[in-house]
Order: C-alpha cells, then structure tokens, then sequence
C-alpha cells in the first residue's frame, strides 16, 4: 500500500488591505488572503506548518513581502491555526478514546455479568451447604501460585451438632472428574482417607466473595495440608446426575432427538414439562428407565447414553423444559434443559 502524504494549504480568511492596517501608500487596496499551510497523510491535515499573506494583483494571487506584511495590525498578524488543521491528530485522539471507551465497556459489563454469576453460584452453593447430608461431596480448589491448581474433594462420614466429619479424597485426574470416579475412589479405599472436622459456618466462610478470591489464598478458607480451599462445587453423588449430549438433531419436519449422559446410578424419567413458550411434542412413554453412568463424560460410551424424541422443533426457536426424574430412594430430582439451535446447558434445580 503506497502512503500518501505532503503538503498543502487552505484558504482561512478573505480581508481588504485597508481592513487589516496596510495603508495604500504601501499597498494599493486590494484583497488579501490568509492562507494556513500544512502536513497532510492521505489527504488528512495532521498540523500546521505556518501561515503566509497572499494579495490579488489583477487576478494573480501573490505572496505579501516582508516589508508590507509587516504594516499587519497585530490582531490579525497573530492568529491561531484552525482546529482542523490538526485533523489527523484529533481523529486519532477520537479513536484511541473510542477503542478506550469500548473497552471500558466490555470490561465492566464482563465485570458485572462476572458478578451476577458469582451472585447465583454464591446462593446455590450457600443453600446446598444449608442442606448436607451423609451423600454429599464437597469440591473444593486452591491455586496459591495462580497456575497450580490443587482439588480435593470432602466427602461427608458425619454430620453431629455442629460439626461435620468428613473424608478428605485427593483425585488423581482432576480434570473434571466424573462423580462416578470420585464415588469409586471412595469405595475402593474409604477406611484409608485422612478425615477432618469441620463446621458448617467454616464450610459458609469458604465461599468465595469476590470472583478473585477463588484463586486467593487470604480469604477465610478450609486449611488443609498448609493450603487454603475454597469451594467450588457441591453435590450429591448418589442420584442421576445428567449431562446434554452434543448429539441434538433436528429436521425441517420438526422432529427431534436428544441425547443425554448420566453419570451415576440408574433411575427414572417420571415426566417433562415444557416452558410455556415451548411448543416441545415428546414421544415418549413415561416412567422412562434411565440407564447407569459411567465414570466419564465420554459420549461414546452408548451404555450411559439416553436419547429422547419428539415433534415440533421449529429452527431459531429457543426451548426450556424440565426433566422430572426420581432415584432409586424415591426421591424426586429435576433437570432444567434449555438452549436454542446453537446452545444448550442443563442444571439440577430444587
């Protein structure tokens, strides 16, 4: 790309000889220009590189000499440059302030939505904490250094007055562990955990207040082997616990086809309900067995895979139902699923 740029002028103002002080015993009255000069890039004028005083003899225009600009009454020789001279300049300024307003922008709306989420994972995790029993699973995170991440999970033995003993699991793959993974830890070596007590107000401290302090070693936390854990998840590893599948389908007739993982025990599909704005046909035959999981998020494992089918599916369309399920206890647990053609998520709701 060839860059263009010189120099050039403008015209700022048309005066008389008179009007501006010289006398016609130095100049016969005629018309003066002032002319700004300046550095353009690309046509852009970018800043000034001074002014100069032409006059019109019989129609040529011709540069005042020293001797007769200097007869220029002082508040017209001493004029500032016009603003637009500098365009080039102030529409950088225009843009760098634009790029810093827009990022501004983005950071604090990421700041608040950071902050909603925070908001709701706070609430969940506060009213399951509220709500322990004997089955549940504690995650828990700590990355002291801000990369080294270190997992554990409590797995809860007792829950006596105040205190909560639970069994202290370190998973060998933290990468998301199936709950089944950590179930059959568990069970392969419960009588060799380390054990800690704990209180429920403990447990309440270490929800993390600031979407900084997941990672914060100084917040109040649960300390365990010197490291300081804050808690991420909490769940209840003897129920369903489904995963969407990314095998979704849809044809230009409306059928459709979901696929779910479940990652724990087998249970039961009682019931769907659909979002009044759902308009969802299912073709299904309820109660509706749901098959065992297995202990990873593996889709091609067909044996913990369920699929669900149904008719009037229009494309764009967003969807929200809930998956009515019941354990192998009896107890009842929902599914909320929603999404549209692009994307989907699932999570348990009370």
């Amino acid at each position: 790309m060839r860059i263009i740029f010189g120099w050039s002028e403008f015209k700022i103002k048309k005066y008389t000889s008179v009007e501006i002080g010289i006398k016609e015993s130095v100049l016969p009255k005629t018309e003066i220009q002032l002319i700004q000069k300046y550095f353009h890039l690309f046509f852009i004028p970018f800043f000034s590189t001074g002014k100069i005083w032409n006059y019109n003899s019989n129609g040529y225009w011709l540069k005042l000499h020293p001797e007769q600009e200097a007869h220029i009454a002082p508040e017209y020789k001493h004029q500032f440059a016009p603003w637009y001279a500098f365009s080039g300049i102030l529409l950088l300024l225009l843009i760098g302030i634009s790029f810093s307003i827009y990022d501004m922008t983005n950071k604090i709306s990421q700041h608040n939505s950071d902050e909603r989420d925070l908001e709701i994972t706070k609430d969940k995790l506060t009213k399951q904490i509220n709500h322990l029993n004997e089955h549940f699973y504690i995650g828990l995170e700590n990355r002291s250094d801000g990369s080294t991440v270190s997992t554990l999970f409590l797995k809860i033995e007792k829950i006596k007055n105040q205190k909560i003993i639970c069994s202290i699991i370190e998973p060998i793959n933290t990468y998301e562990p199936a709950p089944l993974y950590i179930d059959s830890l568990y069970n392969n070596s419960k009588d060799n955990f380390d054990t800690i007590s704990i209180t429920k107000q403990t447990l309440l401290k270490s929800i993390p207040l600031k979407n900084n302090e997941k990672y914060n070693t100084s917040i109040s936390g649960i300390l365990i082997k010197g490291k300081n854990y804050s808690i991420t998840d909490v769940k209840e590893h003897d129920k369903p616990l489904l995963i969407i599948g990314n095998r979704r389908s849809r044809d230009t007739e409306g059928n459709f086809m979901f696929s779910f993982i479940n990652q724990l025990d087998s249970g039961t599909l009682i019931g769907i309900e659909n979002d009044k704005s759902t308009k969802l046909n299912w073709k299904i035959t309820f109660p509706f067995a749901i098959p065992a999981g297995c202990m990873t998020n593996d889709l091609n494992d067909l044996k913990s895979i369920f699929e669900l089918y149904g008719t009037g599916y229009k494309a764009n369309q967003p969807f929200q139902f809930v998956l009515k399920c019941i354990d192998k206890k009896n107890k009842k647990i929902n599914f909320l699923v929603k999404g549209n053609d692009s994307e989907h998520t699932i999570e348990e709701v009370y």
